[in-house]
């Protein structure tokens, strides 16, 4: 699934039309979109929020070239195994660290993954579900870039 989000980003041009930093922005601002679903208490919304903070990760790890095999790897463990939740939806949301000192550790850190997690299975639904949401979402996406950051067409 990363490597559709990397390759929409290629299809798009966005790697020359935006940067590292607008990319963190975007991240920033889905996280506050998370926050906000998570106090709304909307499973949608969520599973949005989330998956568009990945899809921002990827393409800030694209730049950062942290793109590799054995992190991809690592990351698709992390997806899928098994965290022992024991903090409130609340804190998994605190938990988030900032963008830049995760990015510095590479995509594949449980910085991300497991507080993304612990949001995820108290909407009752997994990382990978949201993936494949903002996926099913960006797929066919048309618009353009303006001061670095992609606009949908309406």
């Amino acid at each position: 699934m990363i490597n559709n989000f990397i390759q929409w980003g290629l299809d798009r041009d966005l790697y020359n039309n935006s940067t590292r930093e607008k990319q963190i922005l975007k991240y920033l601002e889905e996280k506050g979109e998370l926050a906000k679903a998570v106090g709304k208490n909307d499973k949608k919304l969520v599973m949005d929020a989330i998956g568009d903070m990945i899809v921002c990760l990827s393409h800030v790890a694209y730049y950062e070239r942290v793109f590799d095999d054995q992190s991809m790897e690592v990351f698709k463990y992390n997806i899928h195994s098994h965290t022992d939740y024991k903090n409130t939806v609340v804190d998994c949301v605190i938990k988030i660290d900032d963008a830049t000192e995760i990015l510095a550790k590479g995509l594949a850190t449980t910085e991300i993954t497991d507080p993304l997690k612990c949001i995820a299975k108290n909407f009752d639904t997994t990382l990978f579900e949201c993936m494949e949401h903002a996926w099913s979402e960006i797929k066919d996406r048309k618009g353009k870039f303006i001061n670095g950051l992609f606009v949908k067409e309406k």
